[in-house]
């Protein structure tokens, strides 16, 4: 159910009905012809209302439409128009006039262009006040939060971010004994989590490095110290919090990937789901949503997290 997460702390109602109320403010309509994007809250699939409750939080859905229009197609009409406009009056677009002519094109794309459909859906945890966000990528998790600003505004809604200093490469490096002292030699780099069977590094420089090892045993891969000592720096590393729970963890803070243990349920609750699908789907909620909360929990101790004002509150 849930892949990936993108993780907010934030206060919303205790109650889903509560929270119900303030997206109805902003429902979701059709895009318009000519508008390039439009999102809003919708029923959450597993419901059939705004909000899905299950124990200790409850879920929730935007739906985005966007008309996709690419840019190479832009610049190439930018450019003819351009051209036409030298041949008529002797010079280029001045900064105005290109920019105009810019929107111009795009609107007139946008009547045709047809529109791409992405629903985000969201868990809120009351006690730990964690919004977990289930996406890979920053721009959708930034406009859940920035709709949900919209509609209740007095919340306050921050991102987690790892610290340089104790963030992923230091960790990774103390676990393969590259930073030992008397502490580090008692001390358990990642806590709880146990090192998965993937890596991905990365380095700057006059051209962009990345190196990706999968399906490999990180402690025997000498190739993996000496690039972390040349100046790589580890961008997902994949972790185990027990052995069939495991996420790629990535230097922003996102987590990706999961792989969740299966969800027994006993025998009145799969008899249950049989009849209501929403049971079976509220114990995949609680699991899962449980299983981050831990894993953010143990992260922010491990990795020094710091709260930031989220981009879309601040603006």
């Amino acid at each position: 159910m849930i892949r990936n997460a993108r993780i907010f702390k934030t206060e919303l109602p205790a109650s889903a009905a509560a929270l119900e109320e303030d997206l109805a403010q902003l429902p979701f309509e059709e895009i318009r012809p000519g508008e390039i994007k439009r999102q809003g809250f919708v029923p959450h699939y597993a419901s059939g209302h705004l909000t899905a409750p299950f124990d200790g939080g409850y879920a929730f859905t935007l739906r985005t439409d966007e008309r996709i229009i690419p840019p190479s197609v832009v610049t190439q009409m930018l450019e003819k128009a351009e051209a036409r406009h030298r041949e008529i009056h002797g010079r280029g677009f001045r900064r105005v006039e290109k920019q105009e002519e810019r929107e111009g094109i795009i609107h007139e794309l946008a009547k045709t262009a047809l529109p791409k459909t992405r629903y985000t859906h969201a868990y809120y945890h009351v006690v730990s006040g964690y919004l977990i966000v289930d996406t890979a990528g920053r721009k959708p998790a930034e406009e859940v939060a920035g709709r949900l600003l919209q509609v209740r505004e007095a919340i306050k809604t921050t991102t987690l971010h790892v610290s340089v200093v104790r963030g992923l490469t230091a960790k990774l490096q103390q676990e393969l004994g590259e930073l030992q002292d008397i502490d580090d030699l008692l001390a358990q780099p990642f806590g709880p989590f146990s090192l998965g069977d993937c890596v991905k590094l990365k380095r700057q420089g006059d051209a962009a490095e990345t190196v990706t090892y999968s399906n490999v045993e990180i402690h025997q891969e000498p190739q993996i110290v000496d690039q972390l000592r040349r100046g790589f720096r580890v961008a997902e590393l994949r972790l185990h919090l027990y052995e069939n729970l495991s996420f790629k963890l990535c230097e922003d803070f996102s987590l990706k990937a999961f792989s969740w243990p299966d969800n027994e349920l006993s025998e009145a609750d799969e008899l249950a789901a049989e009849e209501d699908p929403m049971v079976a789907w509220q114990a995949d909620a609680l699991l899962q949503v449980a299983g981050i909360v831990r894993i953010a929990d143990n992260l922010v101790s491990l990795l020094e997290v710091k709260d930031e004002e989220s981009p879309e509150e601040a603006a």
